[in-house]
């Protein structure tokens, strides 16, 4: 059996709130949610951010570099916004969403495990739910990985059982409903793999991740090539970087440049530093971390940065690249010293 994609509707402000769904989702709320760090947050979730976002657009706070803002837009803000402020009990809830939404809303954990346990029962597909129940296990991380690979496992299972391990569906797994919480599942097992030093196990994920998910929304492709960089595995770092070459954010090139400086190519570890033509904010991090080393400057200049949307090669980006891909750059102290200088001579030919 082939499952259809869903295709979202072309114009959401048409729909009554309640029919409202994650693909209508437009793509300037989730690079907000980026830029806060909560991209990979349950679409559930996404009552708590939207009416943030929608004050601070209509203030003027915000003056993205988000493009083509426009009245279908706004017009899908304030339906979510109204819709997510509709009272949800356990009197009203029926679907396993709905479920899971109480779950994510009651705080004592006996009647979160029965909320989330419901929703799986009336659909096992809600991987959502699955890494909920795991992450309220209070486990050891050896046995976190454990359970996030039994977990993985079934889920392959259920999609080949449902028959969404096809070629019709795999590739395309984020615009398929039914198919989005297994990404969030395989991204957060690769978390715990990363996390207990796994990085061969966590390249095998990451790459079969790309492969259900080819236009990787998560952004998980930057994961893997600074894992490939750390393991210095430089040709499929390099062939990752071809692949997605129009793809010119800091998360791309800082690890490249790393890459050519390990590599002892300080042409080309410059051109990408160059590249990225960083702010004097920016400057000042290399500084710091030149100065203080990556773990100080980190604990002094991340609590002061609080982006709402921070724009390309930004120092917001800067800060939480490094803080992300923390077990890449905590070893790479002589390449700040290095970049520090360099930067400095580009910054005095401004």
């Amino acid at each position: 059996m082939t499952k259809k994609k869903n295709k979202p509707h072309t114009n959401s402000s048409l729909l009554a709130p309640e029919a409202l769904t994650e693909l209508e989702t437009p793509p300037e709320f989730l690079t907000y949610l980026k830029s806060i760090g909560k991209e990979h947050i349950s679409p559930l979730e996404y009552g708590n951010y939207i009416e943030d976002f929608l004050k601070r657009f209509l203030s003027g706070e915000i003056q993205p570099q988000i493009d083509d803002f426009d009245d279908t837009t706004l017009d899908f803000s304030r339906n979510m916004l109204h819709s997510h402020n509709k009272t949800l009990t356990a009197a009203t809830a029926k679907t396993s969403d709905d479920y899971f939404e109480l779950a994510t809303q009651i705080t004592l954990p006996n009647v979160r495990l029965r909320y989330l346990r419901k929703a799986l029962e009336l659909d096992p597909l809600n991987f959502d739910a699955t890494s909920m129940l795991i992450n309220l296990k209070d486990l050891s991380s050896e046995d976190l990985v454990k359970e996030y690979g039994k977990a993985y496992t079934n889920a392959k299972n259920l999609l080949t059982k449902e028959g969404y391990m096809t070629t019709d569906c795999i590739g395309d797994y984020w615009l398929i409903l039914e198919t989005r919480p297994f990404i969030r599942l395989l991204h957060n097992y690769i978390i715990t793999l990363i996390n207990t030093n796994r990085l061969l196990d966590a390249i095998d994920r990451l790459k079969e991740a790309l492969i259900f998910n080819t236009n990787d929304n998560l952004g998980l492709r930057y994961d893997l090539i600074h894992l490939y960089v750390k393991l210095q595995r430089f040709d499929e770092a390099l062939a990752l970087q071809e692949k997605y070459k129009d793809d010119d954010c800091l998360s791309m090139l800082l690890p490249l440049s790393v890459l050519y400086y390990t590599t002892k190519n300080y042409t080309k570890a410059r051109n990408l530093l160059k590249k990225l033509d960083l702010s004097q904010d920016c400057f000042d991090v290399f500084n710091a971390i030149d100065g203080y080393g990556l773990a100080n400057a980190m604990a002094e200049l991340l609590p002061a940065t609080q982006p709402v949307v921070y724009q390309l090669n930004s120092v917001e980006e800067l800060l939480i690249t490094l803080e992300n891909y923390s077990y890449l750059y905590r070893d790479c102290q002589s390449y700040f010293e290095w970049a520090s200088r360099e930067l400095e001579k580009l910054n005095k030919k401004r």
